[in-house]
């Protein structure tokens, strides 16, 4: 490797240009195709709706019109499309409020951090955490389902239970 006290300050310029190009170049498509990229996040949720086969966490399923009874909202759809494989055994493995003792709560903080962020369920405040410490309990975090996380869990049940009268038939 050459001593950087012996290069020229042309070498030091045609260095610098080049760890510079391709940052620049890199901007100025996402500059460039940004219109385009946007206009396909916002018919990402469509596109799904009118899709007959449906992927979450890379499992894909292809359904019927008739084999869903319910049709999920656009609300259901963009939160599925975001929803990764632990996500959906989360939503699956509980439809209802779960809490954590103090000194637990990092874990279940971690394990419903997506749900949180996606609005299928809420954190439970610290307010209403005090008023269920009264009883006899020390929880330090709590998580309830919110009205689109139900919706949810009732489409995936629903999806599932599609999926299972299907193996039947084969």
């Amino acid at each position: 490797m050459a001593d950087n006290s012996s290069k020229t300050r042309y070498e030091i310029t045609v260095e610098l240009i080049k760890a510079l190009l391709w940052p620049t170049i890199a901007i100025f498509i996402l500059i460039l195709f940004w219109q385009p990229l946007r206009l396909v996040a916002d018919q990402l949720p469509n596109i799904v709706s009118r899709s007959e086969t449906i992927t979450i966490s890379g499992l894909s399923i292809k359904i019927r019109n008739s084999d869903i009874v319910q049709k999920p909202s656009d609300s259901v759809k963009t939160a599925l499309a975001s929803l990764s494989a632990d996500g959906v055994k989360t939503m699956l493995n509980n439809s209802n409020g779960v809490y954590w003792n103090v000194g637990d709560e990092s874990f279940g903080r971690k394990q419903y951090a997506e749900l949180i962020k996606l609005g299928l369920y809420r954190e439970v405040p610290p307010k209403e955490l005090q008023e269920r410490n009264k009883q006899n309990k020390n929880y330090g975090f709590g998580a309830e389902v919110t009205p689109l996380g139900i919706e949810t869990n009732q489409f995936l049940i629903q999806l599932v239970a599609g999926f299972v009268q299907e193996l039947k038939d084969v």
